[in-house]
């Protein structure tokens, strides 16, 4: 495996929903065209008990998917994060601070990773290679 780039598409929260939503289909479509990814993970969604955070959660989502798909990307993983933790520890139970050792362990000529939401997306995307190679 190699790790060609992470990070996090940070939108401006004095935009409004529209904006950011737009920005983010926008940024995604740059990151297709750099480079050109031919399978897609996602984290699968599970409730939440802060409704508003998961409905924007849920629009965010949607447009990811969306844009995917329109950039070519009709194959995706969806994985729970206890799903990822279990496959990456053996145990659902890691904690953020063991999924940035995680990471850092897989990709040890990679700079740090400092984002937790990086290092998650990361930790996603090796779950699901692992998955996608055991089938």
């Amino acid at each position: 495996m190699v790790l060609l780039d992470c990070g996090c598409i940070l939108t401006d929260p004095k935009q409004s929903t529209p904006e950011r939503l737009f920005q983010l289909r926008n940024d995604l479509l740059t990151v297709c065209e750099r480079y050109c990814p031919s399978f897609l993970a996602i984290e699968r969604l599970f409730f939440s008990k802060n409704v508003k955070t998961a409905l924007a959660v849920s629009e965010a989502r949607g447009v990811i998917l969306a844009t995917l798909w329109e950039a070519g990307l009709h194959s995706y993983t969806e994985l729970t994060p206890t799903a990822v933790k279990q496959i990456l520890f053996g145990s659902g139970r890691a904690d953020k601070r063991q999924i940035m050792a995680m990471v850092a362990a897989l990709f040890p000529n990679v700079p740090p990773i400092r984002s937790d939401d990086a290092a998650d997306a990361v930790a996603i995307a090796v779950a699901s290679l692992r998955t996608s190679l055991q089938t």
